[in-house]
């Protein structure tokens, strides 16, 4: 019996014939030949495209875990930090802050020199950046000092006799110490306590 290989119009294909449990016939043949290169070719083809796909598969892969593994992160953006920082701040409590002034010394006014008050003074403070107000007042104390003299010696006796006016004297120096001190939002002077208050 002999089957033979036909094409889909009845014809057959490459000249050839196979027997049904023989070999194809002699090496002489072309039709054969052409047929099974080209049937290796394919194979062949179809090996080597996979063998560049796995290739640059692993080419890739290494490349992601190099990066991933073995390259530091990039910096985050500079900006953003800046901006985080200052929301964070502007979402924290504002602090208080305890400061001392030195003793201050004045003569009062419409005495001729010959009355003059003596005044220890520690003020509180409120501040979302307690660092940054501290190095201000520090670079501020000799204009601090001035306001408190001015105000101080512009007064005569009776606008320092009396708990009311001794009351009003200390919102006086709270809003000028703010002038002073906090013209921006920094920070703000809100309480004025006197350690000594002596006129003579």
């Amino acid at each position: 019996m002999v089957a033979v290989a036909a094409d889909r119009r009845g014809r057959r294909a490459g000249g050839g014939r196979i027997v049904s449990g023989e070999k194809p016939e002699a090496a002489g043949d072309n039709g054969t030949e052409e047929a099974a290169g080209a049937s290796q070719g394919k194979a062949g083809g179809k090996r080597g495209l996979l063998r560049s796909v796995f290739a640059v598969l692993i080419v890739y892969g290494l490349s992601a875990g190099v990066s991933f593994f073995v390259l530091p992160p990039p910096d985050p953006d500079p900006h953003a930090g800046a901006h985080e920082d200052e929301h964070a701040e502007e979402d924290k409590e504002p602090t208080r802050v305890t400061y001392e002034i030195p003793t201050v010394l004045v003569n009062l006014a419409g005495s001729g020199g010959k009355r003059y008050l003596k005044a220890g003074i520690v003020i509180d403070y409120t501040t979302k950046k307690p660092d940054e107000a501290a190095k201000r007042i520090e670079e501020k104390a000799a204009a601090l000092r001035d306001a408190l003299i001015t105000l101080l010696s512009s007064k005569d006796q009776r606008a320092v006799d009396g708990r009311e006016k001794i009351a009003l004297l200390k919102l006086e120096i709270a809003e000028e110490l703010n002038k002073v001190l906090f013209p921006d939002d920094l920070g703000e002077v809100e309480t004025v306590y006197f350690q000594e208050f002596i006129v003579q």
